[in-house]
């Protein structure tokens, strides 16, 4: 039994125009084969990538393999979402534990792939997704609202916070400092003294009142979590139980 988010208009996607996505990750003999088959199955244009999207194609759904090479897919799938804002993304699993889906629906996933799903679930997934919906198994949507409460115990800043808002420079460090990365390592990347980056997340716990790196990342999740828990969640009849 899965769990679906219904979309707010019932959009087919055979009478309408020709559906783009792009296909990240994996073996490139994976992804043709993908793309080969929703191709041949739907009305869709899809196209395999490796690690851009090009700029020559505004897509309307966006497949990911968890087997990235280049970068970890929650990193990845936060600067897609970045340069594709209004195409959803779509998780194509690789066998991770649930904590690893989790973490994949937070960094902006609106659903996932098992390795067990048919053509045809594949197809009702991204029809799903398209129009505005979300998919994922009951027991992950258990994690969500988990992970949710989770947040709203102990994350939560004091209700007399500043309100400052973070920078630019701020909000990047911080989601450096949620791929696991030390300050020696922050500088590297960005080029900045070490003593800069312990000003940057001196200034970012200050205003996040909060004292742990910990629980400024988990702050910065907390609008993902939030954004992709609401809405109705309705189970599917065609796979229900």
């Amino acid at each position: 039994m899965a769990v679906l988010k219904e979309p707010e208009n019932g959009k087919d996607l055979a009478r309408d125009d020709c559906l783009r996505a792009l296909v990240f990750g994996g073996a490139r003999y994976s992804r043709e084969c993908l793309c080969w088959v929703l191709n041949s199955c739907q009305k869709i244009d899809a196209r395999s990538v490796e690690a851009e999207i090009p700029t020559d194609f505004a897509p309307d759904v966006i497949l990911v393999d968890g087997r990235l090479e280049r970068a970890p897919v929650t990193t990845f799938i936060r600067n897609v979402r970045i340069r594709a804002a209004s195409a959803p993304i779509i998780y194509l699993e690789s066998g991770e534990p649930e904590t690893e889906l989790v973490k994949v629906l937070e960094a902006g996933a609106v659903a996932y792939v098992t390795r067990s799903a048919s053509v045809k679930e594949l197809l009702q997934i991204i029809r799903t997704a398209v129009n505005g919906g979300t998919f994922c198994s009951p027991r992950i949507t258990h994690l969500m609202f988990c992970r949710l409460a989770e947040l709203a115990v102990h994350i939560r800043p004091p209700a007399n916070s500043s309100g400052e808002q973070l920078t630019n420079r701020e909000r990047q460090i911080l989601e450096l400092l949620d791929e696991g990365l030390t300050n020696d390592q922050i500088a590297q990347r960005l080029f900045l003294s070490a003593n800069t980056v312990r000003n940057h997340i001196h200034r970012i716990l200050g205003k996040l009142r909060v004292h742990k790196r910990e629980q400024a990342v988990a702050y910065l999740r907390e609008p993902r979590t939030f954004r992709h828990l609401t809405g109705a969640i309705v189970v599917s009849p065609s796979r229900a139980s």
